[in-house]
């Protein structure tokens, strides 16, 4: 069946390049003398006068007609757009989909006539290709075999994208450096150089083209020697050539977004020339640690596959006669170039003699912790470091480089360096690391003065103050200087800060440790300890269990329990009675205490005058504990007691603060690997 107006679709329709034409003008300058829907007037698009203003870079129309088509000639309207491209470029649109289609007619039951359109369209200056539509004809076995005339006939071989001078006309720069491996298969790598990269994207390099002749002097006008198009800018290929026995030779251009080809590349065979350096040499130096380079290229052996050995260029660089001066190895470097412009490289190793070590000079230096660290470079402690032939300056060390909290004060560090032949030497400096060392501190207060006679740091669930303030201090740094952090934090206010709240919900015993970070990034730490114990009873939990001491016993727990009301507690308390649980009578020895995992630790009087006495004991047997007293700084003054701690034992320490000059000082209990700390003030 004949194609009717009606069959004719929009361009809209399909989203590509429009087909309408003008049509029925008796100038061809304007419209073709055919009939169908008209672009201009139907679709109000003057897609001719995009052309002709530049406004587009490219135009595809789907002239989906045949040759011959009455109305509507494939031979009338292709031609037309072709002069009408006004330098742009055309790309005509192919109705593969009507091939062998029966509702369209004998003309496209030709298995010709996709063929024959491509073949107009390349005897066309101004069509620079076509586009198939659709791709389901391109994959059916139903249209007469006309894919296999496209991929066996016309698209055989690849092609290079039409440039588009009027976006951009500045090819990139040539790649360099062609080379070619051949493989045991017969397969050619080629690997080249890529050219800078251009500062403009329209310049930069998209792609390669890669060209092949068994003549070294490869035309690469029209397509007989282009081999591949690179989907990329890589910079390797590899062909797998038909006849592996034929000799091959290779060049490659560069490609930008626009398609501008550069110049070609060198040109290559498949094997560069055999060249083998001779081994490394010894020069020696003159008194100005100076030489002259000789020529070294007779030394080399050079062969080639293709080339006679008087079409081989040997180059050598530095060149002979070049100066040298210091110690460091001179690499030499021989490069063999064939006839076909492919080099092979070798290098070998010039060694100046010097035999005189290097003069290292240093000078100290004090340095401030910062962040708990301090770190130097051999730079730091360089005071001129020389050498009559010039130093390797890579090699300039210092060790240790990196100190800590740890190396407070002088510390020894060795400065090493060499020189260009190997010659090495060391020289010592001394390094001050400045900083302190927090020695940290816990008090123990609480709003609720309520009397309940038990130690400081011990809490009644249910009589008195039920929550403690624990403040940390850190007495070798000003206020405000050191940072504090507590764990754990089950019961505590906050896990941060100088002062902290704890307040229990169940008895126990219960140890924090607060590390304090000063300003030079130090820490220290201590441990606190706080005793937590239930004294409610009653039917409703309101009353307050009390004991009451019986017999002579000096110590308090033993007795008798009660329960009481809160408001007699104080009574009791003032008239022998404890808040501690009694301890029963049978199989207790005198002077046996509640077994607890804590050393406490007190003193009195607090603030004391000239004397003052230091009390600890400890519900656990220890193996070894170490009593002492320092001053604010550190200093250690007193060693009060060493040795183990027997199991609820009161052990009892006086001592003569007279002759210790200030204020405050601290008690420090370490017992297996625990520190407890208390604060000492002497009154006014």
């Amino acid at each position: 069946m004949a194609e009717t107006i009606k069959d004719l679709k929009p361009w809209v329709k399909f989203g590509v390049s429009p087909t309408g034409i003008y049509r029925n003008s008796t100038n061809p300058e304007i419209g073709s003398n055919t009939r169908g829907l008209e672009h201009y007037t139907t679709l109000h698009a003057d897609s001719r006068k995009w052309l002709q203003e530049g406004w587009v870079d490219y135009i595809a129309p789907q002239v989906y007609w045949f040759i011959g088509q009455s109305g509507a000639d494939y031979g009338i309207v292709t031609p037309w757009w072709n002069n009408n491209s006004f330098g742009r470029h055309i790309y005509i649109g192919l109705a593969g989909y009507k091939v062998n289609d029966p509702a369209q007619g004998p003309s496209w039951a030709n298995p010709s006539q996709i063929p024959n359109q491509v073949r107009m369209n390349r005897s066309l200056a101004n069509v620079y290709g076509q586009a198939v539509y659709n791709t389901s004809s391109l994959r059916a076995t139903t249209r007469l075999g006309f894919r296999d005339s496209l991929r066996l006939n016309f698209y055989r071989k690849p092609a290079l994208l039409p440039a588009m001078p009027w976006r951009d006309d500045t090819p990139p720069a040539a790649p360099s450096g062609l080379f070619a491996t051949r493989s045991d298969d017969g397969s050619m790598t080629l690997t080249w150089t890529k050219p800078e990269e251009a500062g403009s994207e329209f310049d930069k390099v998209r792609q390669f083209a890669i060209y092949r002749s068994e003549n070294p002097a490869i035309n690469l006008a029209g397509a007989n020697n282009l081999l591949a198009v690179t989907n990329t800018a890589v910079s390797t290929f590899t062909d797998v050539p038909e006849n592996p026995g034929v000799t091959y030779y290779y060049k490659v251009t560069a490609l930008d977004r626009f398609h501008n080809e550069s110049a070609p590349s060198n040109t290559t065979d498949y094997a560069a020339p055999a060249l083998a350096c001779p081994e490394d040499q010894k020069l020696a130096l003159d008194a100005s640690c100076a030489a002259v380079l000789p020529d070294f290229r007779s030394l080399a052996t050079v062969t080639d596959d293709v080339s006679l050995p008087g079409e081989i260029t040997v180059t050598q660089l530095p060149t002979p006669g070049t100066a040298v001066s210091g110690t460091g190895v001179v690499t030499i470097t021989l490069t063999a170039t064939d006839a076909s412009g492919k080099s092979s490289v070798c290098t070998f190793g010039i060694t100046p003699e010097d035999n005189i070590e290097p003069v290292v000079i240093t000078r100290n230096i004090t340095r401030p912790l910062s962040n708990g660290t301090v770190a130097i470079t051999a730079d730091d402690i360089n005071d001129g470091t020389w050498d009559n032939c010039g130093l390797d300056m890579s090699t300039l060390k210092v060790s240790p480089a990196a100190f800590t909290c740890a190396n407070m004060g002088p510390n020894t560090v060795t400065l090493t360096v060499a020189d260009k032949s190997g010659n090495t030497a060391s020289a010592t400096a001394t390094v001050t690391v400045t900083g302190t060392e927090p020695l940290v501190t816990v008090s123990f207060s609480r709003m609720d003065q309520t009397f309940t006679g038990l130690p400081q740091n011990t809490i009644s669930l249910g009589y008195g103050a039920q929550s403690l303030t624990l403040t940390a201090a850190n007495s070798t740094s000003a206020a405000g200087n050191s940072r504090y952090q507590w764990t754990p934090a089950a019961g505590l206010s906050s896990t941060d800060g100088e002062t902290v709240e704890f307040t229990p919900a169940a008895a126990g015993l219960y140890t924090f440790t607060v590390v304090a970070t000063n300003e030079f990034g130090c820490t220290g730490s201590s441990v606190a300890t706080i005793r937590v114990i239930d004294v409610r009873c009653g039917d409703l939990n309101d009353k307050v269990q009390v004991c009451i001491r019986t017999g002579n016993r000096p110590k308090p727990g033993f007795g008798i329990q009660i329960c009481t009301s809160p408001g007699l507690v104080a009574l009791l308390l003032r008239n022998s009675g404890s808040l501690d649980a009694c301890i029963p009578a049978a199989g207790v020895g005198a002077d046996t205490f509640p077994a607890t995992e804590v050393t406490l630790l007190t003193a009195y009087p607090n603030p004391f005058t000239d004397q003052v006495t230091i009390n600890f004991n400890a519900g656990v047997a220890i193996g070894n504990a170490v009593l002492e007293i320092y001053d604010p700084q550190g200093n250690k003054l007193h060693r009060l007691y060493e040795g183990g701690i027997e199991a609820g034992k009161v052990y009892s320490f006086r001592v003569n603060m007279r002759q210790s000059g200030g204020r405050v000082f601290f008690a420090r209990l370490i017992t297996g690997g625990k520190a407890y700390t208390y604060k000492l003030i002497r009154g006014e």
